[in-house]
């Protein structure tokens, strides 16, 4: 398919750089002007946390000319065909948002659930005790039930198969995850499969999904 140039702002005009990954599939189809279509990015080299350039892939298998007004917004499936689905959110620990600013933008995905009730928030793993306090007690009084806190609860208690170092016992004390369940900042393979538990327990206590 002809890839189309365009240009990518969030609402308020502010850049923004989604699907910035070296091997992305795009956008998931989506919706702009009428027209069915992906949205590719070119990751940008001197720095792959930005995209030099986004392309759109029409898929509606039409060759005739479409004027596409500026601000015109991009609605992709995800945000229309999913609502009554179970929706695992999970946001934060690539930055971007100060605390009050991650609440807020987790609320908006919340609200666009309209009636439906069916989602779970997954907390940051970055940071200590101390350093989420505020973030802790903002998520927990926001979300209430639908709030796992991963950080504190794999600080908690040890992961069954996996080998904790001294060092890694008192990061636990101060609320840290140890480096033994993380890798690059992120979690590694066991540290997924804690997490994968911990939300498959979410959505047994709110009767999402049955044992």
């Amino acid at each position: 398919d002809d890839l189309i140039p365009i240009k990518i702002t969030s609402e308020n005009g502010e850049t923004v750089n989604p699907c910035i990954q070296e091997h992305n599939p795009g956008f998931n189809p989506c919706n702009v002007a009428g027209v069915k279509c992906i949205i590719y990015a070119e990751v940008l080299n001197t720095d792959i946390s930005k995209a030099s350039a986004y392309y759109l892939s029409r898929q509606d298998n039409k060759t005739d000319k479409i004027d596409v007004a500026e601000g015109a917004k991009i609605i992709t499936s995800g945000s229309t065909d999913y609502k009554n689905y179970i929706n695992v959110i999970q946001l934060g620990d690539g930055g971007g948002f100060d605390d009050d600013e991650l609440v807020e933008q987790l609320k908006s995905f919340v609200k666009s659930f309209g009636e439906y009730e069916k989602y779970v928030i997954i907390g940051k793993i970055g940071g200590s005790d101390e350093e989420n306090e505020y973030l802790d007690q903002a998520m927990e009084d926001e979300f209430g039930s639908h709030y796992i806190n991963v950080r504190k609860l794999l600080t908690q208690r040890k992961v069954e198969g996996v080998s904790y170092s001294d060092a890694d016992i008192n990061n636990m004390k101060s609320g840290i995850i140890p480096d033994c369940l993380k890798k690059e900042g992120y979690l590694n393979g066991m540290g997924y499969k804690a997490l994968g538990n911990l939300v498959y327990d979410k959505l047994v206590s709110l009767n999402l999904i049955k044992k």
